[in-house]
């Protein structure tokens, strides 16, 4: 090879080199993603949204230095609209249809944004409520995360003080629920920032009980003046649970900027629904609970430094199911849908500098209240209308550009648009239902995850038997007024694998009510025990402001073991009823621990 040809090669070796460097740093380097949602903060509680009794200036700075969604949409309650923003579906496909008692479960099958982050090379995280299922495969860490902090059910007794779920095992903490979870977050943070990370904070404030720390409660119980003593107390600690919120939001803010990471960080802030009860939002119809506008939209801000331009607002139709498709793609995450996604990708729009509006589209909401699955109550909004049906024939219509408090129904002047409103949210829950099952089974047995507690509030219970907090039987509540020989308390279980359980009953009873007999029975195995070990709790102190609404109290709990059966793979129903009652109440009862051996 001659000199020439030689020094043609080299230039030319030098060239790609060099052409392959510039493309390489022309490929932006893959954003990390913290996602907040807060747990019942509502359109209104945001000073950015017109609230003159709060103060939010962190999050105000994500939505005035980020882009606003105008009519951003959720579920009316908490787990359905998390099960839509981690799979991009609305909620029923999911398997999602309530809150409690094994109708949170998000189907294990789904594939949630936390799954998809992590196929991609990310770390990820998630810290606070997770409310879409308590057991294995329904948990975080069986659902994508690397790392959980926080709690599965669908509230949590006691804010200060507490002792998280912390991945399979448990995590004694110091201080206010909010502080700790946001200080577990940042230390994720700061563990993987020199890899991209995806950072779940779904915090539980402000949802009830009433307990937030004095330095907030001060700033308004001397000035807010309701009128009501009782609705100035509550009021006072929500809003105070806001300010807390805002000041953990601003620490998460200064630590991203600190570490130089704000221009390769994407902040969402959203919440899940409407108010837990009645106070400023933003002079719209509704609340938790409820499908008319103030029961469903809510804020929600996309903050991106240098890469999306701030104050920015997107007017038109958003909802929490298209914050999948809109987040794989700024990220440039490789991602083939295996199920059908509800959700649009909105990235256009927030990169943008033109788009200020989302396309026209139909935005589906359903409510359902308790275990049977019901087709109503259920909306649909438009970028015109709102369509409300509550019962069986029973609807409203709303002109939403004319009449945005759904004052007036239209509907008796616009039938054909009624009827199209009608037969358009039937067939769409038809179609989004069509999967679900309503029978609810705790699976028990599989070898990742050996030890399940059947909680009292997933049991059936028979004749007597109550729940000591609520009927309903939320979260955390304990089965009382056991006294008869007929009593039965009733779980419905499935076996992933054959093999050997032990059984430990997680209760409370006096010395003087010992020696009752109990059995436990699965298909033909049983086992008896007589409670001999006396364990007595009253009520642990707590830091309620007000009366509670439906949560249950902390008490301390004993352990007894009851024995150990074999028990093949398959479905059963897990039965305990007591052969003898020795001196009154057998025992108050807060869950059987299932044991794989």
């Amino acid at each position: 090879m001659n000199l020439l040809n030689t020094a043609w090669l080299i230039s030319v070796f030098i060239f790609f080199c060099i052409s392959c460097n510039q493309e390489l740093k022309e490929i932006p380097e893959r954003p990390n993603v913290i996602l907040i949602l807060t747990d019942d903060q509502g359109y209104g509680d945001l000073s950015l949204h017109g609230n003159d009794s709060l103060n939010t200036p962190n999050i105000d700075f994500l939505g005035n230095q980020g882009v606003q969604f105008e009519r951003f949409y959720v579920s009316p309650v908490c787990a359905p609209t998390r099960a839509s923003l981690l799979t991009g579906r609305y909620h029923l496909r999911t398997g999602v249809y309530w809150v409690t008692r094994g109708a949170e479960n998000m189907d294990p099958g789904e594939k949630t944004i936390a799954e998809i982050f992590s196929d991609n090379g990310y770390k990820t995280g998630c810290f606070g409520k997770w409310h879409n299922g308590a057991h294995y495969p329904y948990t975080p860490n069986a659902q994508g995360f690397d790392e959980f902090i926080g709690f599965k059910a669908g509230h949590w007794s006691n804010y200060f003080n507490t002792e998280l779920d912390y991945n399979d095992d448990t995590l004694k903490t110091e201080g206010y629920i909010t502080d700790v979870l946001t200080e577990k977050a940042l230390s994720f943070i700061r563990k993987n920032r020199e890899d991209p990370f995806f950072c779940y904070i779904p915090y539980n404030a402000p949802h009830t009980p009433y307990q937030v720390p004095d330095t907030f409660y001060n700033r308004f119980i001397n000035r807010l003046s309701i009128g009501d003593t009782a609705a100035n107390i509550r009021r006072s600690t929500i809003y105070g649970m806001c300010e807390n919120i805002d000041l953990n939001v601003g620490r998460i803010i200064r630590e991203i900027d600190q570490m130089g990471m704000s221009d390769r960080t994407i902040f969402v802030f959203m919440t899940d629904n409407g108010p837990n009860g009645d106070r400023f939002n933003g002079y719209m119809r509704g609340k938790k609970g409820s499908v008319h506008e103030g029961g469903v939209r809510v804020p929600c801000f996309f903050y991106w430094k240098d890469r999306i331009t701030g104050g920015k607002k997107i007017d038109g139709a958003a909802a929490h199911i298209d914050i999948l498709p809109t987040l794989v793609n700024l990220c440039g995450l490789e991602f083939t849908p295996e199920n059908p996604l509800d959700g649009i990708d909105l990235s256009e729009y927030l990169l943008s500098e033109r788009e200020t509006r989302t396309p026209d589209r139909k935005i589906y909401n359903h409510q359902n209240q308790g275990s049977t699955l019901r087709m109503f109550p259920g909306a649909i909004r438009d970028q015109k209308y709102r369509f409300v049906i509550s019962g069986q024939d029973r609807y409203s219509l709303f002109d939403m550009e004319k009449d945005s408090g759904e004052k007036n129904d239209i509907s008796g002047r616009n039938p054909d648009l009624t009827e199209k409103f009608y037969a358009d949210y039937v067939n769409w829950f038809n179609e989004v239902s069509t999967n679900i099952s309503t029978e609810r089974r705790i699976p028990i047995g599989y070898r990742e995850s050996p030890v399940t507690c059947l909680p009292a509030h997933e049991a059936k219970i028979s004749n007597g038997l109550a729940y000591k907090a609520d009927i309903n039987g939320w979260a955390h509540d304990w089965i009382v007024n056991w006294d008869q020989q007929e009593d039965t308390i009733t779980w419905n279980i499935q076996v992933a694998e054959s093999g050997e359980f032990e059984f430990i009953l997680q209760y409370n009873t006096p010395a003087a009510r010992t020696g009752s007999i109990i059995n436990v029975s699965a298909g033909d195995q049983s086992i008896r025990h007589e409670l001999s070990k006396p364990f007595y709790s009253e009520i642990l102190p707590h830091h309620d402001r007000w009366v509670r609404q439906v949560e249950a109290f902390e008490k301390d709990w004993g352990y007894e073991t009851i024995g150990k059966i074999q028990l093949e793979k398959g479905d059963f129903q897990l039965k305990m009823t007591a052969l003898k009652t020795a001196s009154g109440e057998v025992a108050e009862v807060k869950g059987l621990i299932v044991k794989r051996l």
